[in-house]
């Protein structure tokens, strides 16, 4: 429930000038508004034709009374009698004006003709002498309810007994009557009494349904109280107007004659879970589906539901197993729309549910928010429901706080990770930040003085508020606008019921959408100021002269649109970062998931293809694999490229430097290119001027990467003739290297000298259908370049050929015996030249792998070998066997991406045990498409060997075991 409480603030004499022009404003213009009581008008729904010189009608309303009347965050009247009136006015075609009041206020202002409807009562003899009634408008049981473990006593065998009621009702007239020697304990609302019943204050409580189970849901005792007995009575509500206004009478009557059944069921069931209790029927009303979807409805008779069992308000599993709160609410709609059933599966914790999401054992999760690793096995839906962040205080604080601009210098107690955290951190710089576990920790902080405020989640914060007692807390104001959204997840192979879940939610109306946000949560939100102290000096501002209050107006309000102006600046600037951020963030994400899922199978296509080649073959079987592992090995450098230019791009790309020979680095580049050259009938040579120092500083991998990719081209775009490298060291700086690259292929014109180097460019379109290619071998290559300390350049005449210019800088090295040079290391085929499976002896190879097609891959690898391979599906089970059969395991293959334990935890866990037994490590070899910047050093920190990438070929995986074997054999 909302409740405004006027609070008030000391007051200086230096600024006594200034507040008072700013209460004088505030008396002589806004007071009428502030004393006034919070009313909500409908005008913006009432149809076309309504008349707009009529008054509006004048409905006057209990304010404390869920689900029938509820305040929302704004003050707004909101429930079934408002959405019931609402409706009613619609049909008669006229305004509509809540008015909110205690009960007894409500029977005054009908009496005093301040208010000409009530929005609803029971009917008794006295006043029936007065009032005229409407038809039923709702049928009302009341019940004793008891403390969850309490014997379920019956009223006639309670004397002496303390129960509570809400005084001057029916309800306790009622039990005065029939029960005398009961103690009765009045109360003035249905909240009081489940306070006093929780801290057993009194026995039991005599309540309404569905008001006080509404009320326990909000205040988390639903799981704490059970009626006792049947009914203890049973009553309807009725709208009532005076007996003399008999005009109004007959309109009211006509009204609700011509409300159809369907519309107050809607109304009604979006307020009240259990159908059992509900006082509408509905009528049969469902979206039209296509035959398809029919049948795909058939066949699917039941729909496996995930939910989180503790996650109040948004969705939770009571007591009896029953599905609650908001998402439940838009379950309903659907199956009753759309013809499914969706069944919740009981007794899952949510980490539980979300790893049979996972193996396909759930089907669909009605609210959940989307990240990465959940889009690899479910589809969302449209968004249908928006979490708010709000800011919650101690009640002395509310007052002050109208934003986060507020919160200046306060300590301010945020969710670890939660958007809330980071936009604080943006939003909000000179806010110090109290970073909390949870939300429950974060309130308590605010309650027990440890921080001043906390910005937290509005449907969560306000049940752990009233579950918890922090009765010394209020939420003061919203935080910002950024808001997180829920979706319906479902499992990915089943894209037809996510078609069917958006065409439901459509149907959903904004009104629907507002009962169900509004049944759930209701809030009580602290503003304002005083109105005794607006009066009192507002007599006081009367005083002084008009000068004064003039020349401070106008000063002040120039201030205020200046300041108001420069936080905007500075709040769209930091707005503008966080955004850039997390579209980085996200483009990170995008380039890992795309790198990770294309290897994957990629790993599998190369790798066959270059299995097939060592089977017999004839000419054309050969020539088809060749070609499928050229456009598999081409799929691959495309991947390598675009994540090499968005890291560049991000800064992330860092250079390893090393101790290298650049004079065997080039002669390797020309070795790899030679069968290329050849094929072509192209002459490639290589000149190296006397003087080029034979060991220098650099990173020998990203140096051999532009060389191949500057030679490459050099290759691919010349059809005749020769290519020449040239390497030399600059005159005049002796740490510089220039590397030429000269053909006499096509050339290139003048006007794309330049625009060659643009990322996803090249000199024509003709060029890109001939010769293929995305043009990003040269942006990169002049990036690297430049990371290198250099510059890297064209010279070109179309018909004659070009010649590329490379410069880097690589400081030189002292010569020694002895280098860590990267190049020395013999290439792929100088090391498995010569390897023969007969000179190895057997490996137990434990290979943890879920993807079926990787494991026939390494199958197939090892099908000529003497080596054992023993393979698993998942990291438990890898470890679990690893424990059990340690002494007969060689070597492992870990894969980093695995269900129920991933590759990391797989290898810690391995490395653990391996401590506590004394045990010499086994090597482990990370075997995974992960292949960003940071992934090697990922798997090196959970206690790999080293990190092997997807697609890995035949002979690097055989050269690897042979090196074991060795090793092992010495």
């Amino acid at each position: 429930m909302h409740r405004c409480r006027y609070r008030s603030f000391p007051l200086s004499r230096v600024n006594l000038a200034a507040i008072t022009t700013i209460l004088v404003t505030f008396f002589l213009f806004l007071s009428p508004i502030v004393a006034a009581p919070i009313t909500a008008s409908d005008s913006e729904m009432q149809p076309a034709h309504s008349a707009p010189s009529q008054p509006p009608i004048r409905i006057t309303m209990f304010s404390d009374y869920p689900p029938f009347t509820v305040l929302d965050a704004l003050g707004r009247p909101s429930g079934i009698l408002v959405d019931i009136w609402q409706a009613w006015g619609r049909q008669v075609g006229r305004r509509i004006e809540f008015q909110t009041v205690s009960w007894p206020s409500t029977l005054k202002s009908i009496k005093q003709g301040k208010a000409d409807i009530h929005s609803g009562l029971f009917a008794s003899e006295d006043r029936s002498e007065w009032l005229s009634y409407s038809q039923p408008l709702y049928e009302l049981k009341s019940y004793l309810y008891r403390r969850k473990g309490s014997l379920p006593t019956a009223l006639g065998q309670i004397a002496g007994e303390r129960i509570a009621v809400v005084g001057n009702t029916f309800q306790e007239t009622w039990l005065k009557k029939n029960y005398p020697d009961i103690t009765l304990s009045t109360h003035n609302g249905v909240k009081e009494m489940l306070i006093a019943l929780m801290e057993e204050e009194v026995d039991a409580l005599v309540g309404e349904h569905p008001t006080t189970e509404h009320l326990a849901l909000q205040l988390g005792f639903a799981s704490r109280i059970q009626t006792s007995g049947p009914p203890l009575l049973s009553n309807t509500l009725h709208g009532a107007v005076l007996k003399e206004n008999t005009a109004l009478q007959k309109k009211m009557r006509d009204g609700f004659d011509a409300l159809d059944q369907q519309t107050l069921y809607t109304i009604e069931k979006l307020w009240v879970d259990d159908p059992e209790r509900r006082f509408f029927h509905p009528q049969t009303a469902s979206v039209e589906l296509s035959p398809e979807e029919k049948r795909w409805i058939s066949d699917h008779p039941i729909i496996r539901l995930g939910v989180d069992p503790n996650w109040a308000p948004y969705e939770y599993v009571g007591e009896n197993g029953t599905y609650l709160g908001m998402a439940s609410d838009y379950v309903r709609l659907l199956n009753e729309r759309l013809g499914l059933s969706m069944q919740i599966v009981p007794d899952l914790t949510w980490s539980e549910v979300i790893q049979a999401g996972k193996q396909r054992r759930l089907d669909i999760f009605p609210a959940v928010t989307r990240n990465r690793d959940r889009e690899r096995f479910m589809t969302f839906s449209q968004p249908y429901i928006s979490l708010s962040w709000m800011i919650v205080t101690r009640a002395e604080d509310a007052a002050a706080v109208s934003g986060v601009d507020s919160l200046s210098g306060w300590k301010t107690a945020v969710v670890r990770d939660y958007t809330s955290h980071k936009r604080m951190e943006y939003d909000a710089p000179d806010v110090p930040l109290l970073i909390q576990q949870s939300t429950l920790d974060a309130l308590k902080a605010v309650s027990s003085g440890k921080a001043r405020a906390a910005v937290v989640s509005l449907g969560v914060s306000t049940v752990l508020i009233h579950g918890h007692n922090l009765s010394s807390l209020r939420v003061a104001s919203p935080a910002f606008d950024a808001k997180d959204h829920l979706s319906f997840a479902v499992r990915s192979d089943w894209p037809t019921l996510v078609t069917l879940i958006n065409r439901g939610l459509a149907t959903i109306s904004k009104e629907e959408h507002q009962r169900i946000y509004h049944k759930w949560i209701a809030v009580p939100i602290e503003h304002g100021i005083d109105e005794r102290t607006v009066i009192f000096w507002g007599i006081i501002g009367t005083l002084l002269t008009s000068l004064i209050v003039g020349l401070f107006l106008f000063w002040n309000r120039r201030l205020q649109r200046e300041v108001s102006v420069r936080r905007k600046i500075e709040g769209r600037l930091r707005r503008a970062r966080f955004e850039a951020e997390a579209a980085n963030q996200a483009k990170g994400d995008f380039l890992a998931t795309m790198s990770h899922e294309i290897r994957t199978p990629m790993n599998v296509v190369v790798g066959m293809s270059d299995v097939l080649l060592d089977t017999p073959l004839n000419q054309d079987q050969k020539l088809y694999i060749q070609k499928l592992q050229h456009a598999g090995t081409t799929l691959l450098e495309l991947i390598n490229n675009i994540l090499d230019l968005s890291k560049i791009e991000a800064g992330h790309l860092d250079l390893s430097p090393s101790t290298i020979n650049p004079t065997e680095i080039a002669h390797q580049v020309i070795s790899v290119m030679t069968v290329q050259a050849e094929e072509k009938g192209l002459e490639l040579h290589i000149r190296i001027d006397e003087g080029v120092p034979i060991q220098v500083e650099g990173d020998g991998t990203r140096l051999r990467q532009v060389l191949l990719n500057l030679i490459g081209n050099a290759v691919k775009f010349t059809d005749k003739g020769r290519i020449t490298l040239t390497l030399n060291q600059d005159k005049t700086e002796r740490e510089k290297l220039h590397f030429q690259v000269q053909d006499t292929g096509m050339g290139i014109g003048p006007e794309n000298l330049e625009s060659i180097f643009d990322a996803f460019t090249q000199a024509d379109a003709g060029i890109t259908r001939r010769f293929g290619g995305t043009g990003l071998g040269l942006s990169i290559s002049r990036q690297l370049a430049s990371r290198m300390g250099g510059l890297l350049w064209v010279e070109s005449e179309p018909g004659v050929g070009s010649t590329f210019h490379l410069t880097v800088t690589m400081p030189l090295v002292e010569q020694s015996d002895t280098t860590n040079d990267q190049t020395n290391t013999p290439s792929e085929r100088e090391r498995t030249a010569g390897f023969t499976t007969d000179d190895t002896s057997c490996l137990n190879i434990l290979l943890a792998e879920d993807s079926e097609d990787n494991q026939l891959l390494i199958k197939t690898y090892l099908k000529r070998t003497p080596h054992q391979l023993t393979i698993f599906s998942d990291g438990r089970e890898a470890v679990s066997h690893f424990k059990t059969h340690a002494d007969r395991i060689d070597l492992i293959l870990m894969d980093i991406q695995m269900p129920i334990m991933d590759g990391y935890s797989a290898v810690r866990a391995i490395r653990f045990w391996e401590r506590e037994q004394i045990r010499t490590p086994i090597p482990i070899y990370a075997l995974t498409a992960h292949a960003l910047s940071g992934d090697r050093e990922k798997s090196l920190e959970a206690g790999c060997n080293d990190h092997l990438t997807k697609p890995i070929k035949k002979s690097v995986l055989l050269n690897l075991l042979a090196q074991h074997t060795a090793q092992r054999d010495r």
